[in-house]
């Protein structure tokens, strides 16, 4: 994952499966907690509402944007959730 000045980008993998947001379309985001179920890798929920990049664990970082959510899976959700602050959303 990668935090700029201007977007978030998120990529699975060999960089086949991507997903870039820029920062002006966040309206909110933070800390969330991914169910079991959700399991690992790239996944659909809320009938289609929102997509989640999971690599490691349960705790993810949450990006609700005008197109949608997207959660972030990651094993240190605190240093993405302060790399996003940072950027000043």
């Amino acid at each position: 994952m990668t935090v700029s000045g201007e977007s978030v980008t998120v990529i699975m993998g060999t960089g086949l499966m991507r997903r870039t947001v820029s920062l002006n379309r966040i309206r909110q985001y933070g800390l969330v907690r991914n169910p079991w179920y959700r399991g690992v890798g790239v996944r659909l929920y809320d009938r289609g509402a929102g997509t989640s990049f999971s690599v490691w664990g349960f705790d993810a970082i949450e990006l609700n944007t005008t197109e949608g959510n997207l959660r972030i899976g990651s094993d240190e959700p605190d240093m993405l959730l302060a790399a996003i602050k940072a950027a000043d959303v």
